[in-house]
């Protein structure tokens, strides 16, 4: 079974209204699911199939979250800081946005608890 996919869990998301809420610490665990376009590259754990593990460039992913988790995090949760991900926030979850699927799974793999995100958030027009 494939990732979870906001365009199929939300069809209508292009009518909700998009807020910005800037660079901010989300727990990885509420980071379910992905785009539409790589959503064949994880499991419904958000878990890569073992065609994209044993890939290059997901194995070179693996290796920065694990030099980053070394470093150590940031603020109050310390998060770590993997660069830029864009996230969408629906229902209090998370979907990653264009960049960022491999370092987000990596961060499981790694139990990373907290990462920085650019977020969107977006709720259904009032």
């Amino acid at each position: 079974m494939n990732a979870r996919c906001f365009e199929d869990d939300y069809p209508e998301w292009p009518d909700y209204e998009q807020i910005e809420l800037g660079r901010i610490e989300v727990a990885v665990e509420d980071i379910i699911g992905t785009s539409d376009a790589v959503k064949e590259s994880y499991d419904q754990d958000f878990q890569p199939v073992p065609s994209e593990l044993n890939s290059f460039r997901f194995q070179k992913a693996l290796q920065f979250v694990k030099d980053k988790k070394r470093k150590g995090g940031k603020g109050i949760l310390k998060a770590i800081d993997l660069g830029d991900i864009h996230l969408m926030r629906i229902n209090n979850k998370f979907y990653v946005c264009n960049d960022g699927n491999r370092r987000v799974a990596a961060s499981k793999i790694c139990e990373i608890e907290y990462i920085f995100a650019d977020v969107t958030w977006l709720r259904k027009k009032r």
